[in-house]
């Protein structure tokens, strides 16, 4: 009994480890005093605060992409051969990448949008 309690609160704080390590860059960009201070007409307002949403975006999806590739990686080490688990591992890198790649294409799209309406 009390080595199943140890295994499991070494299996916790292992994750709690990961998670912490995985969102210290959020504390980084914690750290930007004010990130929409576009001067200007309401369109560069409007585009200030959409690349402002874009840009927090894109953190996110990196930070869970992140995750994501790490439980993966969790879950094909161990799978012990198992072809279902390293098939579902493989797809969740896949769905990983797929995401920050939606993500950068949002990004994208934010770009295009304000340089075709001439927004700074």
């Amino acid at each position: 009994m009390k080595s199943d309690f140890k295994h499991m609160t070494k299996k916790i704080l292992g994750a709690a480890g990961v998670t912490a390590l995985a969102l210290l860059p959020l504390l980084a960009a914690a750290q930007v005093p004010s990130p929409v201070q576009v001067q200007g007409n309401p369109i560069d307002q409007l585009f200030g605060i959409i690349r402002t949403i874009a840009n927090y975006f894109l953190t996110a999806v990196i930070v869970i992409a992140a995750l994501m590739v790490i439980y993966a990686g969790w879950t094909y080490m161990t799978a012990g051969g198992d072809e279902g688990k390293v098939s579902s591992a493989k797809n969740i890198i896949i769905y990983a990448v797929v995401g920050v790649g939606v993500a950068l294409l949002a990004q994208l799209i934010v770009a295009v949008a304000g340089a075709i309406v001439g927004a700074r």
